[in-house]
């Protein structure tokens, strides 16, 4: 129950997590456009060597291609996730969770998972070759291959676009599906005269979201491409990185937050519609043995990159390019993790990944759970307005963020240490804390703290003593999915940092020079606590993708 509260109490709880966010997300993007217009060139000039550049106009290509593609397979993969999961089929609880795990995996980690599959004597070829298929192993990662990407990021990012779509199913009366089922409709009609009208605005949120996700693609090009199939977000870090060019990577960045701001506007009006409450029972859309069939199909889907990836970094160096590649290891050996722990540079980074990860978590959990609170529970003016912000910061791009802030970060003594590693993180986390912190105070049982009050409690003592035990479980799942954001997060750690990089950043700075070997063990290393997390945090995470 929303209550109205105190003129400031709202405010004052809102503030801390407003005024953090308004430091390291506008002004940011403030300070980009200045640094193009105060470039030497000015700011014509600045986007006309943009465009002129060597790399720009396949950049550019490649991730037109990626949205025209991507988006769309993303969503129809996803909205086949959500029906079978929402019409309750069999495993559906297993299911969720699977279908779940890509969410919190970065897109080094989704390179990392596919390329045991697609090297040249990888597990694709053997598989080809066993049956008949092909005689000669096929380089599917030649120069400028851009479909592994493709896949790895269809089976990365269609996660989000299931939650959404999920909570979407979860909002459709049961009743109303049962009507057209009364009246002689049959399933195929009921799905596309019935359910799909009704999933239209989360049909377009999905869309969209997963559009402004693709112009964020970055690691997965290098890792299954070499950075030879360039897109607009690594054409940013390889003017900043590499060419050591500010007002190039700035105007790559004002561009890419350009084509962002577009997609926000076509979000925008999926977020001002009314909202509905999340039902318990959703409708069976899809059942009997072709919907099984389907779950097992879309199952095998998540899992056997994952089960290759971790088959190939236990096989014994030694057979790692034995061809055809056996699906079941014949010997199980942990030395290519050995061998990447002790590589140089990994426990420093690792100690310096968790340190961030960890005061990410911290200040997350002190910002957003107050915000959340305040969102859940009180009535003021202006709510409407804060909460639609809070929704749209969560595509807020990353590039945006990292690459004019690594310049004021020198200047503040911020540059290469773990503490501005973690503001940046925190901001780009918190988005989501906000969302889940107010899922679960709304969750948490407004009558009893009333009660709590009628009885001579003050407002803090019951919010103290009843809600935050009940909201406790909710708000350590908000910590841990901050950690996996932090854990995962590559784009901004690498721009942020030169001598103490996180474990992400680590990794791929070492690309161009590190072995499969520890390519692939580094995929399971980052990829373990995502998912663990995962698991522990699967029933929030419709609060922080769910409907308004």
């Amino acid at each position: 129950m929303i209550r109205r509260a105190r003129p400031l109490l709202p405010f004052a709880l809102l503030l801390p997590a407003i005024g953090f966010l308004a430091l390291l997300v506008p002004i940011p993007i403030g300070q980009t456009l200045v640094l193009v217009i105060t470039s030497e060139a000015g700011l014509n000039e600045t986007f006309q060597r943009m465009l002129g550049d060597a790399g720009f106009a396949d950049a550019l290509r490649n991730t037109l291609v990626l949205l025209l593609v991507l988006a769309p397979v993303q969503v129809a993969l996803a909205l086949l996730m959500a029906l079978l999961v929402g019409s309750g089929v069999r495993g559906h609880g297993f299911l969720f969770y699977l279908f779940a795990i890509p969410l919190l995996v970065s897109d080094l980690v989704g390179g990392f998972v596919w390329l045991a599959l697609f090297t040249e004597r990888g597990y694709l070829n053997s598989a080809l070759q066993s049956v008949g298929v092909i005689g000669q192993p096929i380089p599917f990662l030649a120069v400028e291959a851009l479909w592994p990407i493709v896949v790895a990021e269809a089976w990365r990012g269609t996660a989000v676009a299931f939650v959404i779509l999920l909570a979407g199913v979860r909002l459709i009366p049961r009743d109303v599906v049962e009507t057209a089922e009364l009246m002689g409709a049959g399933r195929l009609r009921r799905t596309l005269g019935v359910v799909l009208p009704l999933l239209r605005p989360s049909l377009q949120s999905a869309l969209v979201v997963r559009a402004v996700f693709v112009l964020q693609t970055f690691a997965v090009a290098f890792v299954l491409a070499d950075g030879n199939t360039p897109v607009l977000a690594s054409g940013a870090y390889s003017a900043h990185a590499a060419e050591r060019d500010a007002s190039l990577a700035a105007a790559y960045t004002l561009f890419i937050f350009a084509l962002t701001a577009v997609g926000m506007a076509l979000y925008l009006p999926v977020l001002l519609s009314p909202s509905s409450e999340p039902r318990t029972m959703s409708p069976r859309v899809l059942s009997g043995p072709l919907a099984f069939g389907g779950a097992i199909v879309l199952a095998l889907w998540v899992l056997i990159p994952i089960y290759l990836l971790a088959a190939s970094a236990l096989t014994p160096p030694g057979r790692l390019f034995e061809y055809p590649k056996p699906f079941i290891p014949t010997g199980v050996s942990t030395e290519a993790l050995d061998l990447f722990a002790a590589a140089a540079g990994i426990f420093p980074s690792a100690v310096n990944s968790l340190a961030v990860a960890g005061i990410t978590s911290v200040l997350c959990l002190a910002l957003g759970a107050p915000a959340g609170y305040a969102l859940a529970r009180m009535r003021f003016r202006g709510r409407g307005t804060v909460l639609t912000i809070t929704q749209l910061l969560r595509v807020a791009p990353i590039a945006v963020l990292s690459i004019p802030l690594s310049i004021g970060f020198v200047d503040v003594g911020l540059y290469d240490n773990v503490l501005g590693v973690a503001l940046v993180h925190t901001a780009i986390a918190l988005p989501f804390v906000i969302l889940l912190a107010r899922g679960v105070f709304s969750a948490a049982s407004g009558e009893l703290e009333d009660v709590a009050q009628t009885l001579g409690s003050s407002r803090w003592a019951a919010v103290r003593r009843v809600i935050l035990p009940l909201a406790t479980p909710g708000l350590f799942a908000a910590a841990l999915i901050a950690f996996a954001i932090s854990w995962s997060e590559v784009f901004a750690a690498s721009v942020l940092t030169l001598r103490q990089p996180t474990l992400p950043a680590q990794v791929f700075a070492s690309l161009a020079t590190s072995p499969l070997t520890f390519k692939l063990a580094a995929g399971v290393v980052l990829l373990v606590p995502t998912a663990l997390i995962a698991l522990v945090t699967r029933r929030y995470l419709l609060y922080i993708w769910g409907a308004r």
